[in-house]
């Protein structure tokens, strides 16, 4: 197969993972699709459809008080087990 008048962006990323049964060190590739996460003609989100800044700061303290309680589990996971790996 052969395909011209390809044009790939400058920053694109490929990854190729294959499996296979055997210890093989060559693989066929027969399918390569290719998407973009971002649409060219991305426009902004319109206001009405942003997230209130009253419900930022209701998330953004959730998280700190669930990071805070994490801290603690995690100290008190240190003094308990004092020679695990995990408590460096």
């Amino acid at each position: 197969m052969r395909a011209e008048n390809i044009f790939l962006p400058r920053n694109g990323y490929f990854g190729v993972s294959a499996a296979t049964g055997g210890l093989a060190d060559d693989h066929d590739i027969l399918d390569f699709s290719v998407f973009s996460l971002f649409n060219e003609q991305r426009k902004p989100v319109p206001v009405a459809e942003q997230i209130p800044q009253q419900e930022i700061q209701k998330y953004d303290e959730k998280f700190e008080r669930r990071m805070k309680e994490y801290e603690q589990e995690r100290a008190k996971f240190k003094e308990q087990h004092p020679d695990n790996p995990l408590s460096t």
